[in-house]
């Protein structure tokens, strides 16, 4: 049985990398909304220059994954505790800026990364 789990490929090389792609081309073609959305104000920027570094950011973290995926199998599974820190430090930072702001998508947010890191964490042990 063991034999059949290490011949199956991670889900989080597949997932993480198409969520952070497709959220990092939502902020660079949609920052002055979420700006709006976020601060209930209308940006004097558009773009809007914080969130659009937000989803470069995302880009090349998502590609960064894949590569490192595609590189090997055995490296990917290695970052995968790297990968666990950030989406809770991403969790922990949400939950911190949502007590400060109270915008509600940031707690959306900060659930959607603490599933994440729970994901990361799950595979880690199978993967061992």
């Amino acid at each position: 049985m063991d034999v059949e789990i290490k011949k199956k490929i991670p889900i989080s090389s597949i997932i993480l990398p198409f969520l952070y792609a497709f959220s990092g081309i939502a902020c660079i073609f949609l920052s002055s909304e979420i700006y709006s959305a976020s601060f209930n104000v209308i940006s004097v920027f558009n773009p809007e220059m914080n969130i659009v570094k937000i989803g470069f950011f995302h880009i090349i973290y998502a590609m960064l994954m894949r590569c490192i995926y595609i590189k090997s199998n055995d490296f990917y599974i290695s970052f995968l505790p790297i990968f666990a820190i950030y989406e809770l430090g991403t969790f922990i930072f949400d939950l911190y800026v949502f007590s400060q702001f109270q915008i509600d998508h940031l707690l959306y947010t900060a659930v959607f990364h603490f599933g994440l890191f729970i994901l990361l964490m799950y595979e880690r042990r199978i993967f061992r």
